[in-house]
């Protein structure tokens, strides 16, 4: 569905992919691969791109400059591996990078070695109340982490890595994650780097009959939200309270809608940039590797 079922090539609104590779300069649609023929077919007919060869093997030959992903996640570090070996310019995948999130960090690592760019799909990641935020936290503005909530559903290993990507933003990698407790959807878990530690819960609503991604980030002298749908994303700091003035309370510094930028363009913007710009292309790779060796210190708990 991200790869192009979501929208139609006029809807105005781009919610796919394909959509957004026919939007954004520089890139064009080459055509799909599917394990059923039929599908590609009827993709490719849908956002009017040439057919492309059904067998897995040929079409992986086709020499692609750039290769996206969106295949189960069982799949990913497969098709990630033979998609390394054709030696595109650059990948795109959907996350995880892999089930096993361990296997992750060889299969970027293995990437680098034959010089590909490896990006991962986190739309988030470049919306510019994400940036906001991390100027804020950088500008030690809210102070440094004292516990943490994430609620996910869909998975832990699908869904939780959106969340554990915008703490990667903004507060970086080297954090060390212990068990603590499970009880019931509930994981307690110990995050520490250096002086800095606190506790963080990951509640997976595995059964949950409706959708839900949040992250409630409790700092020092402030906060940072994730929730709700639409969704928003919201700093606060602490302030007197208006009418007890002797407390101070978690205010709202912003709140910003999450669904009201143009990401899935955005995502591929940063990758042509990166693929065009040497320097670019390391410090990606840089953060891409470092986001999952963080990533696998978190899920390796589940």
């Amino acid at each position: 569905m991200i790869a192009q079922g979501f929208d139609e090539p006029n809807n105005g609104q781009v919610l796919s992919m394909a959509h957004a590779i026919t939007r954004v300069n520089g890139f064009m649609l080459g055509g799909f691969f599917d394990c059923d023929p039929r599908r590609a077919e009827l993709a490719e007919q849908k956002w009017n791109c040439p057919a492309t060869p059904r067998n897995r093997a040929k079409w992986l030959e086709n020499g692609w400059e750039v290769i996206y992903i969106a295949t189960p996640d069982a799949n990913h570090a497969t098709d990630l591996r033979d998609a390394v070996t054709h030696r595109p310019r650059a990948i795109l995948i959907e996350k995880p990078l892999a089930v096993n999130s361990g296997e992750a960090i060889d299969l970027l690592r293995e990437a680098s070695r034959f010089d590909v760019l490896v990006m991962v799909n986190y739309p988030r990641r470049w919306h510019s109340a994400t940036a906001r935020a991390a100027e804020a936290i950088q500008a030690r503005q809210i102070g440094t982490p004292v516990s943490a909530t994430f609620v996910i559903s869909g998975g832990v290993i699908h869904n939780a890595p959106h969340a554990l990507d915008l703490f990667h933003t903004w507060w970086g990698g080297g954090w060390r994650v212990e068990f603590n407790a499970r009880h019931g959807d509930l994981t307690c878990l110990t995050f520490s780097r250096g002086a800095d530690s606190f506790i963080g819960a990951i509640i997976d609503r595995v059964t949950q009959p409706y959708y839900v991604l949040e992250a409630h980030i409790y700092c020092s002298h402030g906060k940072v939200e994730l929730s709700h749908s639409p969704e928003f994303l919201e700093l606060s700091s602490l302030q007197s309270h208006p009418v007890y003035s002797s407390y101070q309370v978690l205010t709202t510094l912003w709140r910003s809608e999450m669904e009201n930028e143009p990401l899935l363009g955005r995502a591929l913007e940063a990758l042509a940039a990166a693929m065009a710009n040497p320097a670019q292309a390391e410090a990606a790779s840089r953060r891409e590797l470092e986001c999952q060796i963080f990533m696998t210190e978190t899920l390796r708990h589940f």
